[in-house]
């Protein structure tokens, strides 16, 4: 005689397989949704590090200028300096006559000053000769772009040779020289970089400040 056992007693292991798969699928997502929690967590703090950096960074330079700009543009002076070197590639005509520029060095430094060293090549004639010559450049707004202009006379390197020798005034040709680089090449590129940027028509530049790693430009959208 076979003893009468409930069915409920009755161990089905199919019924208890599945039950183990549910409870598996029950930690798989419960471990799934922990990791997406996490994962969101993480990004959030990255996200806000990274923002407390740019706003660590950037107060001291975004305060001198009045008022909030729209856009601060930071450009730094080791890449005006490989842009202006790629421009020359060894010899860039000035458009002054037996001019003609080979190397230039920029030099940011605080009070908006973007001075200029420069190397010249000039074909005098009765001599063809290298000369260096240093320009104290000021940077200003004018007509909602950037302007650049020399202060005072560029200082020329040593020469020897005579310059009452030469059939043209060395320093008038020099100046003329730094004038022409300095605005068809210098401050024409970072006016056209800013153009195509943002759009002419979109923005205006507002203000600007330097120091000695690289200039801040303050950016305007119009209404």
């Amino acid at each position: 005689m076979q003893p009468n056992i409930p069915q409920s007693a009755i161990r089905n292991p199919q019924s208890e397989h599945h039950v183990y798969r549910k409870r598996i699928r029950g930690v798989r997502m419960r471990w799934f949704g922990s990791g997406c929690v996490l994962g969101v967590v993480v990004g959030v703090f990255i996200t806000l590090l990274a923002s407390a950096l740019v706003v660590t960074q950037m107060p001291a330079v975004v305060q001198s200028f009045t008022g909030q700009p729209d856009v601060a543009v930071v450009i730094g002076e080791s890449y005006l300096n490989r842009e202006a070197a790629n421009r020359i590639n060894g010899s860039y005509p000035t458009g002054v006559s037996s001019i003609t520029l080979t190397g230039a060095n920029i030099d940011l430094k605080p009070e908006n000053r973007m001075d200029l060293q420069a190397m010249f090549h000039v074909d005098a004639g009765i001599a063809n000769f290298q000369i260096s010559a240093g320009a104290r450049n000021e940077l200003t707004v004018q007509g909602g772009k950037l302007a650049i202009g020399m202060v005072g006379e560029p200082q020329l390197g040593n020469l020897n040779l005579p310059l009452n020798l030469l059939p043209f005034n060395l320093n008038d040709r020099i100046k003329q020289a730094i004038d022409k680089v300095n605005n068809d090449l210098l401050i024409s590129e970072i006016n056209k970089s800013l153009e195509s940027g943002f759009g002419s028509s979109q923005f205006s530049v507002q203000g600007v400040t330097t120091d000695e790693s690289g200039m801040t430009i303050r950016l305007q959208r119009g209404k």
